[in-house]
């Protein structure tokens, strides 16, 4: 007998021969999706791989229009990776949501077994591509989904008294019945982003000494000792993260060597305590993203260490017509300098920061940092410096990026009210390897005023810390806005533009009242 009929006090209507009604998948197939799916993540996890949806993800990012890619980049930034991990969870589990639409008008029948093999073979291959055994695991999954969506138990129409159906019921279990299913499947669309965390977490982290004993120096001026003003050195935790990656890269420093190679007369092959003995440079740096907005979080200071890349150049011995340099990872991320550039002593391949080893967010076991670009020209995850005579367009050049240094910009951390009534503005300015000459701040479109600077600063390339003490009046709203003119005596660019293709200019401000 029907449970659900006889609850409201009814009995069943037969079944007629061919009759298709809506189904809902059983129960024992969401828990068989959600148990292989937990396993691939965990085997992922176990054989130091990455999770099985992460290689899907990578190709949906890669087919992504350029236009698109620019503003998801802009708007998202380093959410994107989760992101476009759920959005391959999306994809891969469209397909069961289609098919079962279909099969619940009734148009399957007997297909709905092939049909569900055939599309769980389809998502599978990219996955079992690059997955291994937790591709394979993951398309057992992915089976058990389509297969339950189709296959389940089928779902009648309560009937009230005459015989007529009851207009409620079948609606509520089946809304109950995808309200399950979306659970099970929300929980299965999380675990490749756990699953990249852990093995982050497991696999990255270097187990060598710290590099130096290491602290911020001290301020030059006690009257930079300000609550809310960007301190000068970062602290790593806080330190910004941007990568075009749906999974970074993992490396062992055992398994890893940079190669140099190219227009050289000779080719090196150098592990990470073959750099680690060589001369040791260690220098203040402020690394900023293309994407960062005017005034935005997406910029750090921090000491690195490494070694200067012209030294690396110099053992390999350039060719006359070497030059151009190009640096490659694992991940495909390529960029490239000009080779007079590249012999600047400011570019290194830096192996640490903040007196430790990379993290390997940030790039273990090494990275280019080229001092004064913008943060997408220091190619983390270093494999390979080739020597090229002729300039070979990087990764973000393709996809139509044209920034190169990065522009002089300033921006206001805090505007606070003091004791005699004056206005105490303070912020950092940064100009590249330019330096920054000077800083001015004015009130509601007024005329600029000079702040005082944080002096000397801790490296060529690194922000300087600015505070103002302004007259205004009170009871009034108004920005208070600020410029930096950089070593060369020119001042920021105070049109406003947007951060594609060249990085955002204009002028930063807070909006106040006193």
């Amino acid at each position: 007998m029907d449970d659900t009929a006889s609850a409201v006090g009814v009995d069943p209507i037969p079944e007629a021969d061919g009759d298709r009604r809506p189904r809902a998948a059983p129960r024992h197939a969401d828990l068989a999706a959600l148990a292989s799916l937990l396993a691939s993540a965990l085997v992922a996890v176990g054989l130091d791989r990455p999770p099985p949806l992460e290689p899907l993800a990578a190709a949906i990012m890669e087919w992504t229009p350029v236009p698109v890619a620019n503003w998801l980049l802009e708007s998202f930034g380093a959410a994107g990776k989760p992101l476009a991990l759920f959005g391959a969870s999306a994809v891969w589990l469209a397909t069961a949501g289609l098919l079962g639409a279909v099969a619940s008008a009734g148009r399957l029948g007997r297909l709905a077994l092939p049909a569900a093999l055939l599309a769980s073979a389809l998502i599978g291959w990219v996955l079992t591509r690059a997955g291994g055994l937790p591709g394979v695991l993951t398309l057992v999954g992915g089976f058990w989904v389509v297969y339950g969506t189709l296959r389940g138990r089928r779902v009648r129409p309560a009937v009230a008294a005459g015989g007529v159906p009851h207009p409620i019921e079948p609606r509520r279990r089946a809304l109950l019945a995808m309200a399950a299913n979306a659970s099970v499947l929300a929980v299965v669309s999380g675990l490749p982003v756990a699953a990249s965390a852990l093995r982050v977490r497991l696999f990255g982290r270097s187990s060598r000494p710290p590099l130096l004993a290491y602290a911020p120096p001290a301020a030059r001026s006690s009257e930079f000792s300000l609550a809310g003003l960007t301190p000068e050195v970062t602290p790593l935790a806080s330190f910004y993260l941007m990568s075009k990656n749906v999974a970074d890269p993992v490396l062992t420093a055992s398994a890893w060597s940079l190669g140099v190679h190219g227009r050289v007369r000779r080719s090196l092959s150098l592990s990470l305590d073959d750099l680690a003995a060589m001369p040791r440079t260690d220098q203040h740096v402020t690394m900023q993203c293309v994407s960062n907005p005017v005034g935005g979080p997406l910029w750090s200071a921090t000491l690195f260490s490494g070694v200067r890349l012209a030294d690396l150049l110099s053992l390999a011995e350039p060719l006359p017509d070497a030059a151009w340099v190009s640096f490659s990872a694992p991940d495909g991320h390529r960029e490239q300098l000009s080779l007079d550039r590249a012999l600047d002593p400011s570019i290194l391949v830096a192996y640490g920061m903040g007196g430790d080893w990379l993290t390997p967010e940030h790039g273990f076991p090494a990275r280019v940092l080229a001092a004064g670009l913008y943060g997408f020209r220091s190619v983390k995850w270093l494999a390979a410096v080739e020597l090229l005579s002729q300039p070979r367009p990087g990764h973000w050049e393709e996809r139509g990026w044209t920034a190169a240094e990065i522009h002089t910009t300033a921006r206001v951390d805090l505007v606070q009210r003091e004791p005699g009534g004056e206005l105490l503005a303070a912020g950092v300015a940064f100009a590249g390897r330019r330096g920054v000459r000077a800083v001015e701040v004015r009130i509601a479109d007024g005329a600029w005023q000079p702040a005082m600077l944080h002096l000397p600063p801790l490296g060529p390339a690194m922000w300087v810390q600015w505070r103002a003490r302004l007259d205004a009046p009170t009871g009034r709203t108004a920005r208070v806005e600020v410029r930096a003119i950089d070593g060369a005596g020119v001042p920021q660019d105070e049109a406003a533009r947007g951060q594609f293709p060249n990085g955002a200019t204009g002028l930063h401000g807070l909006s106040v009242t006193w």
